[in-house]
């Protein structure tokens, strides 16, 4: 489906290993945030800034150490939509600016060749990731993007009194000590997505969360209900042969059971309309029809609430998008009476969408109409991506995949190395460089010369850059291994892969 392919939201792919386009993250935004968040105004102004510390990490951990401050760690980029939403919706707010002065904030979305190892070194899984540090450089918290104002000022002043580490609080929940209400709400608010064993462990994640769901306080249903979809978020992200398959219906309950109470359905609305498609997945029969039908009534009352945030409605009505047509067989159409809604209620948001609204929305926009089958409007819209975002290359690669889909290779494969062309920071030129070759690897096996053309150009890029090929060894073994079944049984496509590895390695 469409939403697979821009939003892979696992990070290891987005930053770590380079993988060819895959979006953000393969989750849904990453926690839950009420859409009735104070309404985007356009701004004529140039929004409030803040003073991002002028440095590296480590320069910033010893300022951080010297001012007796934490650290505010950004880990975002200039192509990912939810960065964007993130920025649009928080950073530009004047509460949270000031905010900001009580820690030192390092922006590591510069692109470049070391931040793989700081995300190797972080365990960065998704973006956007903030993690907050002790000026002692101890990891205190997590925040994904996708919550409320509220929700971060919150957390943001939790951390300046200096509250346990996340990893501390969950070793203290399961040994049955009492928590207070402001080590409970850290880990209501914590981004579990990212977490990969850094407070869970590596063993049986999803099972410490329900065992953090269940020693949660009865009488705060809320909490519990995000302990919850965080359960079974981090289960969805795991290999599907790896999962313990029985936990399918137990997490179908748990949200059977937030869509029951209306106050925690709201309060859960982001991560519900994000996963909504899952869900629906995991369900049998009427039980599935019935949640689709939930899912979908949820969605419309937010998308229709003209007072909500502008860009929470846009990724709301994506996830209607989803959950109306996840059960449709293949060559099916969706409902005349929902392609008109959704066309409706999408025709109207896009053309609100302000200069720091843009990409963001038209992520999720373009979507809506590709699902609904309306590919027209959903090239007129990726096209304005292009026309208009910072990071017109993101929507290129839309092009392809909606040319993909449509099996014009040519036209994709256009569209792919187009995408490329146009990047500019090293990380974004190496890794749609490698979806690029990857694609073309696929689509056109026999176009030797633009194999090699393209593989070396992409090398030597890598190669250029700081740290030179080793700062690359994951994504460079990735394209040494498609080289290989490329190549199997053709000795001209051999000679290609031959040429191609005696480049993969740094000289001396």
């Amino acid at each position: 489906m469409r939403a697979t392919m821009f939003i892979t939201k696992s990070i290891a792919s987005i930053i770590i290993t380079l993988l060819a386009l895959g979006g953000c993250s393969s989750e849904a935004p990453n926690t839950p945030a009420p859409v009735a968040a104070a309404k985007a105004v356009p701004l004529t102004t140039e929004p409030a800034a803040i003073a991002w510390f002028e440095g590296d990490i480590e320069a910033a951990f010893a300022t951080a150490k010297k001012q007796n401050k934490p650290l505010f760690l950004y880990w975002g980029a200039e192509w990912c939509p939810y960065c964007k939403e993130l920025e649009a919706n928080i950073f530009i707010r004047d509460e949270f600016v000031r905010l900001s002065r009580q820690f030192v904030p390092l922006d590591m979305s510069n692109g470049d060749s070391e931040t793989i190892r700081y995300a190797d070194e972080y365990k960065i899984y998704g973006l956007p990731t903030v993690i907050v540090f002790s000026p002692q450089r101890d990891e205190l918290t997590r925040m994904p993007g996708g919550i409320d104002m509220a929700q971060y000022v919150a957390v943001l002043e939790l951390t300046l009194n200096q509250i346990r580490p996340v990893a501390k609080l969950v070793a203290a929940a399961l040994a049955g000590e009492s928590l207070s209400d402001s080590d409970w709400q850290l880990l209501a608010n914590y981004s579990w997505g990212q977490d990969r064993g850094q407070a869970l462990g590596e063993d049986k994640p999803t099972d410490v969360l329900m065992q953090l769901r269940d020693a949660a306080p009865a009488s705060d249903t809320l909490l519990r209900s995000r302990l919850a979809l965080a359960a079974m978020e981090v289960w969805l992200s795991q290999e599907e042969e790896t999962r313990d398959p029985s936990l399918a219906s137990v997490h179908v309950a748990a949200i059977e059971q937030i869509l029951a109470d209306s106050t925690l359905a709201q309060a859960n609305l982001m991560k519900l309309s994000g996963y909504g498609q899952s869900i629906v997945e995991l369900a049998q029969g009427e039980q599935q029809l019935a949640l689709q039908e939930n899912l979908s009534k949820l969605c419309k009352s937010a998308v229709e609430n003209a007072e909500a945030n502008l860009l929470n409605r846009a990724s709301v009505l994506s996830g209607w998008a989803e959950v109306a047509t996840v059960l449709l067989a293949e060559g099916e159409s969706p409902a005349p009476d929902q392609v008109v809604w959704g066309k409706r209620q999408a025709d109207a948001l896009v053309v609100q969408l302000d200069t720091y609204q843009l990409h963001a929305g038209v992520n999720s926009l373009w979507g809506v109409y590709f699902d609904l089958g309306l590919i027209a409007d959903a090239k007129q819209t990726l096209q304005l991506g292009i026309d208009r975002s910072k990071a017109p290359f993101y929507f290129m690669s839309g092009m392809g995949y909606v040319e993909l889909d449509a099996d014009n290779n040519e036209q994709a494969l256009a569209w792919y190395r187009k995408a490329w062309e146009a990047t500019r920071l090293p990380l974004d030129r190496t890794r749609w460089g490698r979806g690029y070759v990857r694609r073309l690897l696929n689509l056109a096996p026999d176009d030797l010369l633009e194999v090699e053309r393209a593989g070396s150009l992409l090398l030597a890029d890598m190669a250029s850059q700081k740290g030179g090929l080793n700062a690359y060894a994951k994504p460079i073994a990735q394209l040494d291994e498609s080289l290989e079944e490329w190549s199997a049984d053709s000795p001209k496509r051999q000679a290609v892969a031959v040429s191609l590895r005696a480049r993969m390695t740094d000289p001396g």
